[in-house]
């Protein structure tokens, strides 16, 4: 039996414009007016301004009262802390109490310290955890800095790209230690050269060497 041909119709692609969405920012998301020639394949909405949106200007004016509370103050000035970071939870869509939980971290005690505000930042209540929370960008660049100037590193890295992430052990012995390991390597390459762990509630580098066991250059251990 013959085959029989059949027409196959493409419908020509869609007209391509400067994208209409504008970056995210601190504020919420927001899209801008769109200035351009519309196609026909857009459909204008209309958008309004978030309101009551977690922004910058609230979670900084926040941070800074917290560490203004006689409790807050009395807690963190018994060893080095700094403070991590700040969110808000609890939706009263869903009838729960909105606070804000405020997380700063003890040094000296090795512990996670939770600090909650009520929705008008007021102070609720202060506990002590036993956890590791992300670090922070100043963390992680005292953890580089240290790195670069242990001096099995110093004559090495330099000129190398460095990383840190936190990092646990290899028995996870650095659990409840504020410990990162900080990783060294030419930009071109896929695996890192050199290594370092760093305490930073010790202010020391723990190990430091290349990243591979087999070298003939061993890891020294401090």
């Amino acid at each position: 039996m013959e085959r029989e041909s059949f027409q196959r119709y493409l419908e020509p692609p869609p007209r391509l414009i400067a994208p209409a969405e504008s970056l995210p920012h601190l504020g919420g998301m927001a899209v801008g007016a769109y200035r351009g020639e519309l196609p026909d394949e857009i459909e204008l909405h209309g958008v309004e301004p978030l309101t009551g949106a977690f922004d910058d200007a609230t979670a900084q004016a926040m941070l800074r009262r917290a560490a203004e509370i006689p409790t807050v103050r009395d807690r963190l000035s018994k060893g080095r802390s700094t403070m991590i970071g700040i969110s808000r939870r609890g939706e009263k869509a869903k009838g729960e109490d909105p606070f804000y939980l405020v997380v700063a971290y003890d040094y000296s005690a090795d512990e996670a310290v939770e600090i909650r505000l009520d929705e008008h930042g007021q102070y609720l209540s202060l506990t002590n955890q036993r956890y590791q929370p992300p670090p922070t960008q100043l963390e992680i660049d005292r953890a580089i800095d240290l790195a670069r100037l242990d001096a099995r590193l110093v004559s090495k890295v330099e000129g190398l790209t460095a990383m840190a992430i936190p990092f646990s052990g290899p028995g996870n012995e650095f659990a409840d230690r504020r410990v990162l390991e900080v990783l060294f390597g030419c930009r071109s390459d896929r695996v890192p050269t050199y290594r370092a762990w760093v305490d930073l509630g010790r202010e020391s580098v723990l190990l430091a060497g290349k990243t591979c066991e087999c070298c003939d250059e061993k890891e020294v251990r401090t």
